[in-house]
Formats: structure tokens, sequence, C-alpha cells
């Protein structure tokens, strides 16, 4: 199995081809932060601005309702649920005070709240593959990386049994690896027909929306609250 993946990759547009460098052209299989941006420039990406007028609007209305939203905990000062920061370790008695005080506006994982595109294929020479790519969820702490860079979180693909991707709350996500498990927490039946039992929910436990790909084109009936792909191939 062939993996590549890259993470807090900044100011380069065509994340998951960066990926597919260092799968084809590296021994390793996950760079992440501006040294892989170093990497994405040498195998000749452009470095340019992704930010929009749109997505600085979104910025500017958050710093305005002071940075609410946040992924900050309690346990920090100034009150995250107040300021925007920098914040530091809190003393026990700021932290109860915290607690103590108006209820958070704590971020959630909706459709608007990230923007992951999920792929599973099947090509003419019988190769699976999966894929993911995603800018994260809105309003995260800086050097965060979700589930998409974590080979069995946000995809995984095996040419003996099938291939998975999906989306959700990656913070969650990456914590069970729900794309591995569902192609072998259940493997396949008699029949080859994928089996997602340990995760037939389709990983919505985790905050998730899955996509599975199944290696002989059947979904078994633990399966049916996946979104099972059909190859016409």
């Amino acid at each position: 199995m062939d993996v590549g993946a890259v993470g807090g990759l900044r100011n380069v547009k065509d994340a998951i081809s960066v990926a597919r460098k260092v799968m084809e052209n590296t021994r390793h299989s996950l760079l992440g932060g501006e040294l892989a941006a170093d990497f994405a420039r040498q195998m000749g990406f452009t470095k340019e601005s992704l930010q929009t007028e749109k997505s600085k609007k979104m910025f500017d209305d958050w710093v305005q309702n002071r940075c609410q939203p946040n992924f900050w905990e309690a346990n920090v000062e100034p009150n995250p649920a107040e300021s925007c920061g920098p914040y530091r370790q809190a003393q026990q008695q700021q932290v109860e005070t915290n607690i103590d005080r108006a209820e958070r506006q704590l971020p959630q994982s909706g459709e608007d709240q990230h923007d992951t595109i999920g792929v599973v294929a099947l090509d003419t020479r019988g190769r699976l593959v999966s894929g993911v790519s995603t800018n994260g969820q809105n309003h995260k702490i800086a050097g965060r990386i979700g589930d998409s860079a974590v080979t069995g979180a946000g995809a995984y693909a095996d040419g003996d049994v099938g291939a998975a991707a999906a989306t959700g709350d990656g913070d969650i996500i990456m914590r069970f690896l729900p794309r591995y498990s569902i192609l072998f927490g259940g493997g396949t039946d008699a029949s080859g027909r994928l089996a997602a039992s340990r995760h037939g929910d389709g990983g919505e436990a985790h905050g998730s929306q899955v996509s599975a790909l199944p290696r002989r084109g059947h979904c078994s009936e633990q399966a049916r609250r996946v979104r099972c792909v059909l190859p016409w191939l």
C-alpha cells in the first residue's frame, strides 16, 4: 500500500497533489507545516495567498464577535469566552471563574463549518484508491491538523477489501481510525461483501459521514447505513 499526506500546509492551493508527491517521490507518509510548504515548492508548486474576500470577512466578523466560537478550553486566560487572547495557562481560581461565567458559544461541526472533499475510486486496472482534501474547521487554533492527513482516519484503501473516505469532526474521528475500522472491523463476509459491523452506524457516533467502495461491488446488510458506492467498471 502506498500513502502520502500533508498537514498544516499554507499558501499552496493543490494540497492533495502535494500529498501525491509525498507518496510518489519520497519514502515518507506525512509531511507537515512550513517545511511541507518548502517541499511543495521544490516539487514545482506555486506559493500564493488563498485568502478571498469572503474568508477575510468571515475572519473580521469573528474577531468583532470576540473570537466566538473557538476551540480553547476554560483553563486558559484571558477567558476564551470573552477574549481573542493570546492565551496562557490559567490559575485554578481563574479557571473556576471562567466556567462560572456566561455560557460559551461552542464550535459546531455542521455542513457549513468545513469544506472536506473525499473520493474513493476503482480504475480500469482494478486499483482501489481513496483521497481526502480539506481546509479544516472554521476558527481552528493555528497549527491544528485534523483527520484528513491521518491514514485510516480521513481515508483508507486496501486492494483486497475496499476503500472509504469521510468527513465530520476530525478531532473525534482521528481518535478511532473509523475509515480503517469500517473496512477491517467487520471485514468481508463469505460473499466478499463489505461488513461494517463495528461502525455500522456509518461513523455517526464519531461525528462523521462515510462513503465506502467495497472491493467486489457488494454491500452487506450490516453496512446499509454506510454510503456504499458500487463501481460501474
